[in-house]
């Protein structure tokens, strides 16, 4: 392994997620969990499929954003930006405007700009450690 891959490896294993970014992927997580079980609930006493697609959807891919934001994933961080007020429009549009509806745009404007900071844009952006397996290299 060269002088160069140690330094960039050395340089990722170093990179702390910043608080805010595990903080908010511990809701975003909890939030989810919510979800799936809001959307056991719903169907086990009305049978309606269409709940699926209501509920288990965005809980789904709001649990694929957060566990992209633990991992310090630059699509997670990306999904979440650009997924979390497309089901808050939606929600709003369908007069579906409930608690969690009202919690999850008021952590996204919160957490947004936070996210789209140069600090976290770097952390998010910062070379993967690299492993190497024979003759090929995998992040």
């Amino acid at each position: 392994m060269s002088t160069e891959q140690q330094t960039r490896d050395q340089a990722a294993e170093q990179a702390q997620c910043p608080r805010a970014v595990t903080i908010l992927s511990t809701i975003l997580i909890i939030f989810s969990a919510i979800g799936f079980v809001a959307t056991f609930i719903v169907l086990a006493s009305t049978h309606a499929e269409t709940i699926l697609l209501v509920l288990a959807v965005p809980s789904a891919v709001q649990l694929i954003a957060a566990l992209g934001l633990r991992r310090g994933r630059n699509w997670g961080r990306m999904l979440y930006i650009c997924f979390i007020p497309i089901v808050v429009c939606l929600n709003v549009a369908n007069e579906n405007v409930k608690l969690g509806t009202i919690l999850a745009a008021l952590l996204y404007i919160m957490f947004t700009p936070y996210l789209s900071t140069p600090k976290v844009v770097a952390y998010f952006k910062r070379p993967k450690k690299t492993t190497q397996i024979g003759n090929s290299v995998t992040p």
